[in-house]
C-alpha cells in the first residue's frame, strides 16, 4: 500500500482526534471530530471557546489522528497544518454534523464556526519504534 493509501486510510476510518494550538507561547490540546476532504480536515466549533481565539492568534496547528488505544502497534498520522476559519454558510452546513450539538444548536447558530486544516506534513506512524513515513505537501 502506498503512503498516500495509508494515510487516506486513516483518514477515512478514524473522525476522533487531537488537535493542539498555542496558546500565551505553550501547547495546549484537545479531542476533537474531524471530517475530510483528500487531506484538508474541517472541525466545527464554537466561536467562543479558547482554541478559536488560540487559531485567530496564531495559525499553526498540529494533529494526532488514528491511534485507537490498543497499544504499541497502533498506525497513527501526525499532522502538521495551518488553520483557516471558514465563515461560509454553504460550507459550514457541508461539515455540519449532528455531533456538534454539544456546542452549538444547528448550523444557523451564530457561534457555530468552521475551522480547516491544511496539512503542510503528515508523518505516518505504523507502529511504535518505526520510522515515520512523511507526506510532504
Amino acid at each position: 500500500m502506498s503512503l498516500e493509501e495509508k494515510v487516506q486510510t486513516i483518514l477515512e476510518n478514524h473522525r476522533i482526534g487531537i488537535l493542539s494550538t498555542i496558546r500565551d507561547g505553550k501547547p495546549h490540546s484537545c479531542f476533537m471530530i474531524f471530517q475530510h476532504d483528500g487531506y484538508t480536515l474541517y472541525i466545527g466549533a464554537n466561536e467562543e471557546t479558547q482554541k478559536i481565539g488560540d487559531i485567530r492568534n496564531n495559525e499553526h496547528v498540529h494533529v494526532l489522528l488514528g491511534y485507537e488505544g490498543k497499544g504499541w502497534n497502533d498506525n497513527f498520522l501526525e499532522i502538521e497544518a495551518t488553520a483557516t476559519l471558514v465563515e461560509d454558510e454553504n460550507q459550514k452546513q457541508k461539515y455540519w454534523s449532528e455531533e456538534l450539538t454539544k456546542w452549538v444548536q444547528d448550523p444557523s447558530d451564530p457561534n457555530y464556526i468552521l475551522v480547516k486544516i491544511t496539512p503542510s506534513t503528515i508523518a505516518y506512524i505504523e507502529n511504535a519504534g518505526s520510522e515515520p513515513e512523511v507526506l510532504t505537501l
